[in-house]
Protein backbone atom coordinates (compact mmCIF):
# COMPACT_ATOMS: atom_id res chain seq x y z
CA UNK A 1 0.00 0.00 0.00
CA UNK A 2 1.24 3.66 -0.77
CA UNK A 3 1.36 4.39 2.68
CA UNK A 4 4.00 7.36 2.19
CA UNK A 5 1.84 9.28 -0.12
CA UNK A 6 0.29 12.69 0.38
CA UNK A 7 -2.49 12.14 -1.23
CA UNK A 8 -3.49 8.94 1.12
CA UNK A 9 -2.56 10.97 3.53
CA UNK A 10 -5.15 13.53 3.45
CA UNK A 11 -7.51 10.92 2.27
CA UNK A 12 -6.99 8.85 5.54
CA UNK A 13 -7.82 11.94 7.61
CA UNK A 14 -11.08 12.70 5.25
CA UNK A 15 -12.29 9.49 5.90
CA UNK A 16 -11.33 8.80 9.62
CA UNK A 17 -8.75 5.92 8.15
CA UNK A 18 -5.95 4.58 9.27
CA UNK A 19 -2.24 2.38 8.29
CA UNK A 20 -2.31 -1.12 9.88
CA UNK A 21 0.97 -2.82 10.09
CA UNK A 22 2.13 -5.30 8.06
CA UNK A 23 1.41 -7.79 10.21
CA UNK A 24 -2.31 -7.06 9.37
CA UNK A 25 -1.81 -7.67 5.30
CA UNK A 26 0.59 -10.35 6.27
CA UNK A 27 -2.20 -12.50 8.27
CA UNK A 28 -4.64 -12.16 5.65
CA UNK A 29 -2.30 -13.34 2.87
CA UNK A 30 -1.97 -16.48 4.86
CA UNK A 31 -5.57 -16.81 5.32
CA UNK A 32 -6.10 -16.48 1.17
CA UNK A 33 -3.09 -18.44 0.67
CA UNK A 34 -5.29 -21.35 2.17
CA UNK A 35 -7.51 -21.44 -0.53
CA UNK A 36 -6.55 -23.22 -4.33
CA UNK A 37 -5.11 -20.63 -6.61
CA UNK A 38 -4.09 -20.10 -10.23
CA UNK A 39 -1.95 -18.00 -11.81
CA UNK A 40 -1.73 -14.67 -10.07
CA UNK A 41 -5.17 -15.09 -8.66
CA UNK A 42 -7.66 -17.42 -6.27
CA UNK A 43 -9.39 -19.82 -8.49
CA UNK A 44 -12.97 -19.36 -8.17
CA UNK A 45 -13.98 -22.46 -10.06
CA UNK A 46 -15.40 -24.60 -7.63
CA UNK A 47 -16.27 -22.42 -4.52
CA UNK A 48 -19.39 -20.46 -5.23
CA UNK A 49 -18.97 -16.74 -5.05
CA UNK A 50 -20.76 -13.45 -6.14
CA UNK A 51 -19.06 -11.73 -9.41
CA UNK A 52 -19.00 -7.97 -10.48
CA UNK A 53 -16.99 -6.79 -13.48
CA UNK A 54 -16.30 -3.00 -13.75
CA UNK A 55 -17.06 -1.91 -16.99
CA UNK A 56 -17.25 1.82 -17.64
CA UNK A 57 -20.63 2.10 -16.30
CA UNK A 58 -20.69 0.56 -13.47
CA UNK A 59 -20.27 3.25 -11.04
CA UNK A 60 -19.09 3.56 -7.54
CA UNK A 61 -22.24 3.29 -5.80
CA UNK A 62 -22.86 0.24 -7.92
CA UNK A 63 -19.74 -1.39 -6.64
CA UNK A 64 -20.78 -0.13 -2.91
CA UNK A 65 -24.26 -2.09 -3.17
CA UNK A 66 -22.76 -5.10 -4.34
CA UNK A 67 -20.19 -5.60 -1.87
CA UNK A 68 -23.26 -5.07 0.68
CA UNK A 69 -25.26 -7.93 -0.71
CA UNK A 70 -21.83 -10.40 0.13
CA UNK A 71 -20.36 -11.22 3.35
CA UNK A 72 -17.83 -8.62 3.87
CA UNK A 73 -21.18 -6.36 3.91
CA UNK A 74 -22.00 -7.35 7.67
CA UNK A 75 -19.17 -5.18 8.62
CA UNK A 76 -18.61 -1.36 8.87
CA UNK A 77 -15.12 -1.46 8.40
CA UNK A 78 -12.82 -2.76 6.00
CA UNK A 79 -8.84 -3.80 5.53
CA UNK A 80 -7.76 -3.04 2.45
CA UNK A 81 -4.42 -4.44 0.72
CA UNK A 82 -2.39 -4.96 -1.83
CA UNK A 83 0.66 -6.93 -0.80
CA UNK A 84 1.26 -8.79 2.10
CA UNK A 85 4.67 -7.22 2.63
CA UNK A 86 3.44 -3.92 3.31
CA UNK A 87 1.14 -2.37 5.48
CA UNK A 88 -2.80 -2.03 4.87
CA UNK A 89 -5.60 0.30 4.99
CA UNK A 90 -8.42 0.25 7.86
CA UNK A 91 -11.66 2.71 7.01
CA UNK A 92 -15.30 2.44 6.24
CA UNK A 93 -16.66 -0.53 4.02
CA UNK A 94 -18.42 2.63 2.01
CA UNK A 95 -15.22 5.00 1.51
CA UNK A 96 -12.99 2.26 0.78
CA UNK A 97 -14.84 0.72 -2.11
CA UNK A 98 -15.33 3.68 -3.64
CA UNK A 99 -11.69 4.64 -3.75
CA UNK A 100 -10.17 1.31 -4.62
CA UNK A 101 -8.13 3.18 -7.49
CA UNK A 102 -6.96 5.99 -4.62
CA UNK A 103 -5.84 3.51 -2.22
CA UNK A 104 -3.94 1.02 -4.63
CA UNK A 105 -2.10 1.97 -7.94
CA UNK A 106 -2.19 -2.22 -8.32
CA UNK A 107 -4.75 -4.30 -10.22
CA UNK A 108 -5.19 -6.70 -7.58
CA UNK A 109 -6.27 -5.63 -4.22
CA UNK A 110 -7.67 -8.01 -1.44
CA UNK A 111 -10.37 -6.89 0.97
CA UNK A 112 -11.86 -8.05 3.78
CA UNK A 113 -14.55 -7.05 6.52
CA UNK A 114 -13.12 -5.60 9.84
CA UNK A 115 -15.02 -5.19 13.28
CA UNK A 116 -14.00 -2.70 15.76
CA UNK A 117 -13.80 -4.21 19.46
CA UNK A 118 -12.78 -1.66 21.88
CA UNK A 119 -11.16 0.52 19.41
CA UNK A 120 -9.53 -2.80 17.89
CA UNK A 121 -9.13 -4.02 14.24
CA UNK A 122 -10.88 -7.58 14.29
CA UNK A 123 -10.40 -8.73 10.57
CA UNK A 124 -12.93 -11.55 9.31
CA UNK A 125 -10.87 -13.20 6.66
CA UNK A 126 -13.27 -15.75 5.17
CA UNK A 127 -14.91 -12.19 4.44
CA UNK A 128 -13.16 -10.92 1.88
CA UNK A 129 -13.48 -9.69 -1.87
CA UNK A 130 -10.79 -9.89 -4.35
CA UNK A 131 -10.34 -7.94 -7.19
CA UNK A 132 -7.88 -9.02 -9.94
CA UNK A 133 -6.86 -6.93 -13.41
CA UNK A 134 -8.43 -4.02 -12.26
CA UNK A 135 -12.13 -5.10 -13.57
CA UNK A 136 -13.16 -7.86 -12.02
CA UNK A 137 -14.55 -8.28 -7.74
CA UNK A 138 -15.26 -11.43 -6.57
CA UNK A 139 -16.45 -12.37 -2.98
CA UNK A 140 -17.21 -16.33 -1.75
CA UNK A 141 -20.82 -16.76 -0.72
CA UNK A 142 -20.51 -17.40 3.22
CA UNK A 143 -23.47 -18.33 5.35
Amino acid sequence: MRTDDSELARWLTEHAGSILPVEFSSAFDTYLCTMRWMGAGLDWSGVPHRYLRLTPDVGDEDVVAWARETAVGRHEHVLVTDSAREPSVLCRLDDGLRDLDLLSHRPDVSICGVDLIDGRPIPAYPHFIERRSIEHLRSPETP
